[in-house]
């Protein structure tokens, strides 16, 4: 079980016809809307547009880390996670695109080429425990 309500979010619309709440939603399992949080207004008698933006960001946010444990997320170093793991795969990748730019590999070049994807595959599955 996440903890929390699975993605996507979205902006669910007004909850008072009045214009006082902006409900941050996401669809259950049923396809029925789940209010996840509201935005309330101030004292203007509307959305103010630093709220409405707030709202639409906790939603990217949201989005953005789907699939990522809160855990991870408070420990924080997520990005420079994701693009250390991504320059090992790209440094991988054209280790792998130097040993096949012979018209023949040999049959030691392609076990090479393996080995590099093999280690690369691991790391990457690794990383998604």
């Amino acid at each position: 079980m996440s903890g929390w309500t699975k993605e996507p979010w979205f902006i669910g619309g007004p909850v008072q016809d009045d214009g006082t709440f902006l409900a941050i939603s996401a669809a259950s399992r049923d396809p029925v809307l789940v209010d996840i949080a509201e935005v309330r207004i101030g004292f203007v008698g509307k959305i103010e547009d630093e709220q409405q933006a707030n709202a639409f960001r906790i939603i990217a946010a949201v989005n953005a880390c789907a699939g990522i444990p809160t855990g991870n997320l408070e420990a924080g170093g997520v990005l420079e996670t994701i693009i250390k793991e991504r320059d090992e795969l790209l440094a991988a990748l054209n280790k792998i695109a130097d040993e096949c730019y012979t018209p023949l590999p040999s049959r030691e070049t392609l076990a090479d080429i393996y080995k590099i994807a093999a280690v690369a595959i691991a790391k990457a599955e690794d990383g998604q425990k």
